[in-house]
């Protein structure tokens, strides 16, 4: 009798040491096919996949989020200037785009800089420590304003040859929320400029970014004013784009109201 329970736990402890192995060699053939899928860059999954694990604590798929304090963003851009001497990023769009550039550089800033004098204005950023420089143009239609910034530009996709550029998919909105003069902005009207803009871009150089989108639809109860994200969604878009702090020096991020 005892040799028989022996010969069970012995046979249970051969088991469970072949599934241990069976699932370490599973996880390393996952994770080579996305770093293959992905063109060697698992982490492009921060702009794209993931999902909420636990009360809103967002995981993309393939990589981890590392939270950037402001010492860690400073000490990032202090890298990336002295490589490059430059670290210029445009955000370009509505009042979301905005939202998301005053994330940016209160991220950054050491003494929060004075906010403009009028809501619907250009705002420019700069830290000459740092060799940075943030602009945010108000374009918030396409229109003959933004196709001559655009033009100044050349094109988005002959800009992504030697600039990183994300076009930023629209979050939704909720709609017993929003104000009288936005209640005309709809979920489908939403649904259809996303449509267009991935059909549009697909194939170019632009990348899309539509993680915030995914975080947003989780994380619904943060939109005050029915249209602008909470701080669940800012926090994470922001932290997002300095988790790729390497490659951020040249960002342009464009963003319509539909």
């Amino acid at each position: 009798m005892l040799f028989i329970e022996e010969l069970n736990l012995y046979a249970n402890a051969k088991i469970a040491k072949w599934l241990a192995t069976g699932f370490v060699i599973f996880f390393i053939f996952y994770h080579g096919f996305l770093h293959i899928y992905d063109g060697g860059d698992s982490c492009q999954r921060l702009l794209s996949d993931g999902r909420f694990q636990g009360s809103l604590v967002w995981q993309p798929y393939g990589c981890m989020i590392h939270s950037y304090s402001k010492i860690d963003t400073r000490r990032c851009m202090r890298y990336v200037a002295f490589l490059k001497e430059s670290n210029t990023i445009a955000f370009v769009g509505d009042s979301r785009i905005r939202q998301l550039y005053h994330s940016f550089v209160d991220q950054v800033a050491m003494n929060h800089p004075p906010k403009p004098t009028k809501a619907h204005m250009d705002i420019n950023y700069n830290d000459s420590n740092l060799f940075l420089n943030f602009d945010f143009f108000w374009r918030p239609n396409l229109d003959q304003s933004f196709l001559h910034l655009l033009n100044n530009w050349k094109t988005l996709n002959h800009l992504g040859n030697t600039t990183r550029v994300l076009w930023m998919l629209q979050d939704p909105v909720v709609p017993e929320r929003l104000s009288k003069d936005k209640v005309a902005i709809t979920n489908e009207q939403i649904d259809f400029y996303n449509k267009a803009a991935m059909e549009i871009l697909r194939g170019s150089k632009v990348l899309l970014w539509s993680s915030s989108r995914l975080i947003a639809q989780g994380s619904l109860i943060g939109f005050v004013d029915g249209i602008h994200a909470g701080s669940v969604t800012v926090n994470y878009d922001t932290q997002f784009d300095y988790n790729d702090c390497d490659r951020l020096e040249a960002v342009a991020l464009h963003h319509q109201e539909p």
